[in-house]
Formats: C-alpha cells, structure tokens, sequence
C-alpha cells in the first residue's frame, strides 16, 4: 500500500493539460499512518454480492473473514447491500459504444488483429444510438445520486473484487458463469467493480486469503467520492494485520 500512497501523492492534483484532473486541495503524501488509527470510529458496509450479483460460496466467505480485522482497529462493520439496482444494463451501452470508438480504426484497417469477444463489443456499440447512449448516461447519474446517498451512511464499503478465482491463461475466457449467473460478456465477471468507474469512486483491491485450491481471493474497499486516504488507511490496516506480499506461486 505505501507504494500505492506514493504514486498517488506524486499523480493527485490538477493540471490544466487534463480537463477532467480535478481541481482541488489533495494531501501532500498519501501515505497511511502504519497504527491503523484512522480506522477508528469508520462505519463499514460489507456486502458479498451487492444484492444482485452470484458469488461462489467460499470467496464470500474468504472476503467476510477479512472484517474482524477492520473491527480491531477500532471500525464499525455492517452486512449491507448498496441501494442500487444492477448497473450492468446501461453499464453495457457506456462500455461498449467508448470501445466501439477506441477500436474503430484497427477494426476496420487490420480485422485481425481484433478478436473475437472485441469484435462482438465492435459491432454491438456500433448499432446503438444516441438516444440509448444518452439514456444510460441520464442512469448513470442516478446511480452516482444512490451511492451518494449510500456513503452518506458508511465510509467505506468492502465487499470481494471477483465472484471466482483467476483462470489460467491458457484457457481462453476462462469462467463464464457463477451458479445461475451467466457472465458472458466478459466484463460482468467484474460487476462489483465498474460501478465505481461509473461513479467515479476510489477504490482498492488486496489479497485477503487463499483458496483450499491456493488461489488469492480479492478484497474491494470502496471509499467515498475524493476520500483516497481513507480507503489506502483501511488497506494499509489490513495489510499490516494480513501480510501477503511474503507469498509467492511455484513458477516452473
């Protein structure tokens, strides 16, 4: 996490070269004080699906076990879900429509060197309209609205990064589905994530423990808008109390 402070104290701040850089007092060193303190008197929420997504059973468990850390250093932890309705819908025509711009130049130029999953995402934000891009982006909105309004309540909210472990590399998309949820296109493997490139809100992941099968399980600390600080505070926390960086694969 120091690293991660570092780099930020280094990046945060505005600069006229970047319109969307934002313009306002920032710490001078992100860097979290190692006793944990500020956690004291935080209100966390810890969900392990958000309500709406499948989690595989023992990544929510792994996640939950990571709270009594969070209450030793002198937190408040509650099981809550967000209050928003599954974002993926108008999440889909957002994503899609930016890629289908990003890549237009290679997808028409060198076709092949587009796969197959990019060339789906392609042709599906090609047919969209303004009037579908406009609407989720009026969703969007509204979302930010509910997780104002949710983070009025708590500081933070935890929660796993992924419903499953990592893939191995060589077997393509890997996972697409987790119980009666399909995760097919890719990117809904991550639906406790991009919420918060839709809102705009800091967030963190860090390994929390490992599988019977020793594969890592994420945890996702999400912090209120502009509270960076308070998010790398809890995850230096957890990280003091967990270390991982210790641990390291076989590599053959």
């Amino acid at each position: 996490m120091a690293d991660a402070a570092l780099l930020l104290s280094v990046l945060a701040g505005p600069d006229p070269r970047d319109p969307l850089s934002v313009d306002q007092a920032w710490p001078s060193d992100f860097r979290p004080d190692p006793s944990g303190a500020p956690l004291r008197g935080l209100r966390i929420a810890f969900s392990p699906d958000f309500g709406y997504g499948e989690v595989e059973p023992e990544i929510a468990e792994m996640a939950a076990s990571a709270l009594p850390v969070f209450a030793e250093y002198g937190a408040t932890v509650e099981h809550r879900d967000p209050s928003w309705a599954n974002p993926g819908p108008f999440h889909r025509v957002i994503y899609h429509s930016g890629l289908a711009v990003r890549a237009e130049t290679e997808y028409e130029q060198h076709p092949e060197w587009v796969d197959e999953w990019l060339t789906e995402i392609v042709r599906e934000g090609r047919s969209l309209t303004a009037i579908d891009l406009k609407k989720a982006e009026t969703e969007r909105g509204q979302l930010y609205d509910r997780a104002t309004e949710f983070f009025s309540e708590f500081d933070l909210l935890v929660s796993p990064q992924l419903p499953f472990t990592a893939w191995d590399a060589g077997s393509g998309r890997g996972r697409t589905e987790v119980g009666s949820l399909s995760l097919y296109p890719d990117y809904r493997r991550s639906f406790m994530c991009y919420p918060f490139n839709l809102t705009g809100q800091p967030a963190i992941t860090l390994p929390c423990g490992w599988t019977t099968d020793g594969m890592p399980v994420g945890l996702q600390i999400v912090g209120r808008w502009h509270r960076d600080d308070v998010v790398l505070h809890a995850a230096a926390a957890f990280e003091a109390a967990r270390p991982f960086a210790q641990r390291w694969p076989e590599l053959g």
